[in-house]
């Protein structure tokens, strides 16, 4: 079978569509704070039965493909007095949790210790923080508590939201604009990554999510310089074919 080489323009044409597709299933700018890949067998069990009641369980992703920064942490906690029954399942692409009665804390953490030093994240542009659930049920309550904060050494700014019930698939967003001011923060060397859901522990709570990335402003540099090559290539093409018609 005879090979076909690329034309000048098709390879262009190629590069600048390369710059606008996604390779993982995120548009340009989007950043992945979690799949939930990891464990690639979920993991899971009751408070006070099958796990500890806080139950503390980190997760390392050395490829760092995964979970932002390399490492989730994860802890649950009981709140009130009574034989915990909350439950969760995590892995394997997503998170699953049910609040029992006396109800449980959720509490995700990720920070940048696999990072390179200085081991700390850039958050400047960020735009929003958009988690993706497949469901949310309040229970008898009307809504719970959300809380999303970013740390650096320097202080830190937080979100407080509200989850309400819904039976669909819906991705919830924590916008910029709607973090508190924390005066002395550093975008630029964030240490840890926040995500509390049910802070308060309100009994029947149920979800599950499968993801949760960061949306910055602006797509990704590589992806504008790929995308300018492509159009530059174009562009070249187009100038040669007008020539060789004016030579003519």
């Amino acid at each position: 079978m005879q090979m076909r080489s690329l034309t000048l323009p098709t390879f262009g044409l190629l590069l600048a569509v390369l710059a606008m597709s996604p390779g993982t299933g995120l548009a340009a700018g989007e950043i992945l704070v979690d799949d939930f890949a990891l464990p690639a067998d979920a993991e899971g069990g009751i408070l006070g039965t099958d796990v500890s009641d806080p139950f503390f369980g980190a997760y390392l992703d050395p490829s760092l493909m995964h979970i932002l920064g390399g490492e989730r942490e994860l802890l649950i906690q009981t709140k009130g007095a009574g034989t915990p029954t909350s439950s969760f399942s995590i892995g394997g692409g997503s998170f699953s949790f049910t609040s029992g009665d006396p109800g449980a804390a959720v509490t995700l953490i990720y920070d940048g210790d696999l990072l390179p030093p200085p081991g700390t994240l850039d958050i400047s542009n960020l735009q929003d923080l958009r988690i993706d659930f497949d469901f949310v049920s309040t229970g008898g309550a009307a809504s719970v508590p959300i809380v999303v904060y970013f740390e650096s050494a320097a202080g830190n700014i937080a979100f407080l939201g509200e989850l309400t019930s819904n039976d669909a698939p819906f991705s919830y967003f924590a916008t910029s604009g709607s973090f508190s001011d924390g005066g002395t923060f550093d975008p630029t060397a964030v240490v840890h990554t926040v995500i509390a859901i049910n802070p308060e522990g309100i009994p029947g709570l149920e979800f599950r999510l499968n993801r949760i990335v960061e949306i910055e402003a602006v797509p990704e540099p590589s992806s504008v310089a790929l995308a300018s090559i492509g159009l530059g290539l174009l562009t070249i093409a187009h100038r040669r074919r007008a020539l060789k018609r004016h030579e003519q």
